[in-house]
C-alpha cells in the first residue's frame, strides 16, 4: 500500500512538472515564442508574471491595437511588450504604448525591431520561465527530477523491507 502512494505522489509530481514545461515550451513547436511580462506597464490584460507567447508576422499584417514584443533600438536583449497607437505601413514604424502609461512612446518602432504581434498569454508561468533562466532554475530542470527518482527507489525499497519484516 505504501508503495503505490509513494509512487503516486512522485508520479503527480512529475505529471505537473511536465505539464508546465509543455506549457512553457510546446508553443515553440508551432511557431510562438513566450516572453515573461517583468513590467506593468500592460496591465491589467497582461500582468507582471504573465507569459506572453508571440509569433513573427508580417509588417503589413499588423494594425492599430495590437501588441507586439520589440526590441529597443540598439538592443538585442530588451524586450518591450506595448501596443500599436499609429501605424505608417510607407515608413514601416508604429507608435506604441503600455496600456497603463499614461503617454505614448517617445520612439517610432521601426519594423526591424518588431519581433511579433503578441497571440496569447499564460498568467503567472512568467515567473516560472524567468526561474528557469536563472543558475539555480537551470540545475532544478536537472536535478529534480532525479531526485524524485531517487525518493522513488528510496521509497520502494524501504516499503518493500518493511513489508518482508510484517511477513
Amino acid at each position: 500500500m505504501g508503495k503505490k502512494v509513494c509512487n503516486g505522489i512522485v508520479i503527480s509530481i512529475l505529471v505537473v512538472i511536465l505539464g508546465i514545461f509543455a506549457l512553457l515550451y510546446g508553443p515553440m513547436i508551432a511557431g510562438y515564442t513566450g516572453y515573461s511580462m517583468v513590467s506593468r506597464s500592460m496591465e491589467p490584460e497582461y500582468p507582471i508574471g504573465a507569459l506572453v507567447y508571440k509569433k513573427v508576422i508580417p509588417f503589413e499584417e499588423l494594425k492599430k491595437g495590437d501588441v507586439i514584443c520589440f526590441l529597443l533600438e540598439g538592443k538585442t536583449d530588451s524586450v518591450v511588450t506595448h501596443r500599436i497607437t499609429q501605424i505608417d505601413y510607407a515608413k514601416r514604424w508604429v507608435k506604441t504604448k503600455g496600456d497603463r502609461n499614461v503617454y505614448e512612446d517617445i520612439e517610432w518602432v521601426k519594423a526591424n525591431q518588431i519581433i511579433g504581434r503578441v497571440e496569447g498569454s499564460l498568467p503567472y508561468l512568467g515567473f516560472i520561465n524567468l526561474f528557469f533562466q536563472t543558475r539555480a532554475g537551470k540545475v532544478g530542470i536537472i536535478f529534480i527530477p532525479v531526485f524524485l527518482m531517487f525518493l522513488t527507489l528510496l521509497g520502494n525499497a524501504f516499503v518493500c523491507k518493511n513489508a518482508e519484516k510484517g511477513d
